[in-house]
């Protein structure tokens, strides 16, 4: 049976965690499931739960993170697999996706898993990323005296914006409206770092229970490799420290070497690891 939610409470989202735990000890590594939005109530019902005997084996989320793509996020209790399950919740998850106007779905899959298979069904591999979380009391020493740092404002918009457009020109999104959006959230925090009254890079930190996420890590390219990311990194994590939040995770493509070894100097461990495949909506409709 096949129950959709706009959100998950904390009943379903222990349910979901203990799947998630046995897919993890079968499969090395899970989908990122963003738990901090599944327990928001998002404007559709987009998290499906697929229980038999009212034990959740299946599981199915959409995230709208892109402008003309959407990111599914699919887990299946290892007994349960081969009995077309997933197959099942992807079939619920398609009208929303049409009815939204997307063309396009990025699955988040366990890291090399079932590779030759995805491809051999038409999926286009994109990228793959670690999840890395540091859970230290200790702060970072780290400093520039180069450097400023201030939070962002609503118009601090042009700043942000050109940043993004010159750090992340792949980036597929609207930035006006994106940082927008983030302002009105209470739970999102935007550090710019400048030199010599000059922006030169920003962070972005979004609040959690016990710590924070770290996104968006950018230093214009031409200024890279001077130390100034590490000095920005430090003070987004000893500000989180100054909040009482020493719970911190952010994500790295694997490839990313040089920032993956930043990371791991700062005190973050890889705890998760998955790959990022998409493929047109046409190819997953039923024939």
């Amino acid at each position: 049976m096949i129950k959709n939610y706009h959100y998950l409470n904390e009943q379903q989202l222990v349910e979901l965690n203990q799947l998630k735990t046995l897919c993890k000890k079968i499969d090395g590594s899970t989908p990122n499931l963003y738990p901090h939005i599944l327990a928001n109530n998002r404007t559709f019902p987009v998290n499906y739960l697929y229980y038999e005997e009212e034990e959740l084996v299946g599981f199915l989320s959409v995230f709208f993170f892109y402008d003309n793509a959407v990111e599914f996020a699919v887990l299946v209790h290892p007994d349960s697999r081969r009995h077309g399950i997933a197959q099942q919740l992807i079939q619920e998850a398609i009208p929303i996706v049409q009815m939204n106007g997307f063309d396009t779905v990025i699955f988040s899959s366990p890291y090399q898993l079932n590779t030759n298979w995805l491809q051999a069904q038409g999926f286009t591999k994109l990228h793959s990323e670690y999840y890395m979380e540091r859970d230290d009391l200790n702060p970072l020493l780290e400093y520039n005296e180069t450097l400023t740092f201030h939070e962002a404002t609503v118009k601090d918009i042009d700043i942000l914006c050109a940043l993004d457009e010159v750090c992340f020109p792949k980036k597929e999104s609207k930035p006006i409206e994106r940082f927008q959006q983030l302002f009105t959230d209470r739970n999102y925090q935007i550090f710019v770092v400048y030199q010599n009254n000059q922006p030169i890079g920003k962070a972005h930190l979004r609040w959690e229970k016990r710590g924070a996420t770290i996104s968006d890590i950018s230093i214009l390219p031409i200024l890279q490799g001077k130390g100034y990311g590490t000095a920005l990194i430090a003070h987004c994590i000893n500000y989180a420290l100054s909040e009482g939040k020493p719970h911190l995770n952010l994500d790295v493509e694997t490839h990313n070497k040089r920032a993956l070894n930043l990371y791991v100097r700062l005190g973050f461990i890889v705890q998760n690891a998955c790959d990022y495949w998409s493929i047109a909506l046409d190819q997953l409709r039923k024939p």
